[in-house]
């Protein structure tokens, strides 16, 4: 029996999608060329390229040196049933929070499927965001004659850079949390029993959703606009709403205490 060396080869996927856009996958797999079956030993980190393609052919060359599989098929909004949702999923692993951001905006079928919130590690989300408010000229502050804007800040709770407009001028820099975890908020803070955390950047819908800012809380945005939170937790603008129309909640005449900020 003649036995073949395993030889390590180059592997084009493409994984078909709504539209015409195709996803191309590279691995270096190694493949043992005496089995009826490819033996796949080892591969390497898959490297994802996005592409504007209609149509491609499928092709096969092998030899004793390389082995090239490429494989395409035609996109279209129905047609994922050649690679697996598991196998794309794996994919998707492998791209960083910024990859998955722009690739869920490609077409109708990846804003379906690509979830970059729920997909993207928490460390690497955090550290886009930061460069993107420091790096993107879109993000950066600016100043044209008399007219000067302030720039566009991170969010370390959503993830996302977003206009001075969503944040709070005096946002709290601590919090104070119970054995559980859960934020003190109702009472004040008990030493032993309390413990202090440092507070990173956050908008101000976070903040009313995580709790860090309560009903009744009057807030003041990076540009100088003046908030309210009524008891539904729903965000007003003073003056021009001080009963909110929901719940029926008044606006506070002077701000609230804040417990443990």
């Amino acid at each position: 029996m003649l036995l073949l060396p395993i030889i390590p080869v180059p592997i084009l996927l493409m994984i078909p999608t709504g539209g015409t856009t195709l996803i191309t996958i590279t691995s270096n797999l190694t493949i043992n060329t005496n089995t009826n079956n490819n033996n796949i030993t080892s591969r390497s980190k898959a490297r994802i390229f996005i592409s504007k393609r209609r149509h491609s052919n499928i092709t096969s060359t092998t030899s004793s040196n390389s082995i090239i599989i490429s494989q395409a098929t035609r996109a279209n909004t129905h047609a994922n049933t050649h690679i697996t949702f598991d196998l794309q999923k794996r994919v998707y692993g492998d791209l960083d929070y910024q990859s998955l951001i722009h690739l869920s905006t490609m077409n109708r079928y990846f804003h379906q499927t690509i979830d970059p919130q729920g997909m993207a590690d928490p460390d690497d989300k955090a550290q886009f965001v930061m460069r993107a408010a420091k790096d993107f000229a879109q993000h950066r502050p600016s100043e044209k004659g008399h007219d000067y804007k302030p720039g566009n800040f991170e969010c370390y709770v959503c993830f996302r850079v977003r206009s001075p407009d969503h944040f709070d001028m005096l946002q709290p820099q601590h919090a104070y949390v119970d054995s559980h975890g859960r934020l003190v908020t109702d009472r004040d803070p008990q030493p032993g029993r309390d413990r202090q955390i440092a507070l990173r950047r956050f908008c101000i819908e976070c903040g009313v959703r995580e709790g860090l800012h309560a009903p009744f809380d009057c807030l003041t945005t990076r540009t100088g606009r003046d908030l309210w939170v009524c008891k539904c937790r729903r965000i007003w603008a003073k003056p021009g709403c001080l009963r909110c129309p929901d719940c029926r909640g008044d606006c506070p005449l002077r701000p609230k205490k804040k417990f443990g900020f």
